[in-house]
């Protein structure tokens, strides 16, 4: 997800509590100046729009499919696969750990977080 001047929301919202700003749930240009300063202190280029480089770096993670695909600054291509709906915390969220089982995938990454998706070893009963 990217947020910029004119976006709203819950995802808006939590953004402002982590730059412990005015939570209003709308980017505006108070908020926008808060990321830019925010995105400089942290070596980010400081254009004050809120995509997938700020998220990492916040720590702040999303699960929103339209971000499957990016490039970062050196030019490495990110493809992000995740686990069927129900086995993650949608997003964002604070980034704590990951675990990822490769061998489980046969050298496919995609093939990896499927597997992982249907190990039930360690599922709890509910």
């Amino acid at each position: 997800m990217i947020l910029k001047v004119g976006s709203h929301g819950k995802e808006v919202k939590e953004l402002q509590e982590f730059l412990e700003i005015d939570d209003d749930g709308i980017f505006g240009e108070g908020t926008k100046l808060s990321v830019k300063k925010w995105q400089l202190e942290n070596g980010l280029v400081d254009d004050g729009i809120v995509g997938p480089a700020t998220w990492d770096a916040m720590g702040l993670a999303t699960t929103d499919a339209s971000e499957k695909i990016y490039t970062t600054n050196n030019d490495l291509i990110i493809h992000r696969h995740f686990l069927p709906v129900g086995e993650y915390k949608q997003g964002p969220i604070k980034a704590e750990w990951v675990f990822l089982h490769h061998t489980a995938g046969w050298n496919n990454p995609y093939k990896t977080i499927d597997n992982w998706g249907k190990d039930t070893r360690g599922a709890i009963a509910t």
